[in-house]
């Protein structure tokens, strides 16, 4: 039953995963963590928040403790249905259960206040990672570097650039590539050329990169607006690379 219920959460056959699920009841098979964790997922994937509820409620009702897995799951779909004030309660009953959270858990969550636009919740999760002994990843950057833009708060770009660094995570093409957005947005000339030229350096990211050529695009007029002889040779050096690549 577990194999059919998954299969069908694969390819969004949420009603059909549940008929499999009532059969399975019926015929005297005893569900597990594994089968609800199934569940649960395949509910967050179909937006079906307050059915992963449900299905939390019945763990419980069959007197069995939920895992780190259960609680992932059940705060990303809270994530993706839009409930973040739900994901904080999920992610405070996990915690008074004394169960630990994972990468997976904080990215849910982060995902959760991501989502919803929340840049000071986002944030928040930082130091409880940092309580909980979770170092910062690209991916978890990647939508802390998001909400940074979104709000146009140039410390939590910082702050995140930052902790890439302390973790020792390199980053990867897209983050440098947000980076550079939010640094323009921000004003941010010379630490924006900082970055591009890193980036470029670390070989992340391409001078036949399109994408990264329309993010720096602006760095040369925002150097003649500010008069910086110095930035000005550096985003022209910049461009120069990009159009010799596309030669």
């Amino acid at each position: 039953y577990a194999a059919i219920m998954d299969a069908c959460g694969r390819v969004g056959d949420v009603h059909r995963m549940f008929l499999a699920f009532e059969e399975m009841k019926r015929n005297g098979i005893w569900p597990n963590l594994v089968t609800f964790a199934i569940l649960i997922d395949a509910c967050a994937n179909a937006l079906q928040p307050e059915r992963a509820f449900e299905l939390m409620r019945e763990i419980k009702h069959w007197n069995m403790k939920p895992n780190v897995i259960i609680y992932t799951s059940l705060i990303d779909a809270c994530a993706k249905g839009g409930m973040p004030e739900k994901a904080k309660q999920a992610f405070n009953e996990m915690i008074e259960a004394g169960i630990r959270p994972n990468e997976k858990t904080f990215g849910a969550l982060i995902d959760a206040w991501v989502r919803a636009g929340d840049f000071e919740e986002s944030f928040k999760i930082v130091e409880l990672m940092k309580q909980n002994d979770v170092r910062i990843t690209g991916v978890l950057a990647l939508g802390l570097l998001q909400i940074s833009q979104y709000a146009r708060r140039i410390d939590g770009a910082l702050f995140v650039w930052n902790e890439l660094a302390i973790a020792q995570v390199k980053p990867f093409r897209p983050l440098y590539i947000l980076m550079i957005n939010t640094l323009v947005n921000a004003g941010e000339l010379p630490f924006a050329l900082d970055i591009a030229e890193d980036g470029i350096r670390q070989g992340v990211v391409s001078p036949c990169d399109r994408e990264m050529k329309a993010s720096c695009f602006p760095l040369m007029t925002m150097a003649r607006e500010a008069g910086s002889e110095s930035c000005i040779q550096r985003a022209n050096a910049l461009l120069r690379r990009f159009t010799v690549a596309s030669e």
